[in-house]
């Protein structure tokens, strides 16, 4: 159950990172400077 948990999480980060970069890209197209400082963490 446990690796199956793990799986399922990875999973889950995978489809959430590919979220955040769509979403990223998508509409942060335009002011893409301000987006780059917004994550100059």
């Amino acid at each position: 159950l446990s690796s199956n948990y793990e799986a399922q999480m990875k999973s889950l980060l995978r489809i959430v990172r590919i979220f955040c970069h769509v979403f990223r890209i998508g509409p942060s197209s335009p002011s893409k400077g301000n987006d780059m400082g917004y994550n100059g963490n």
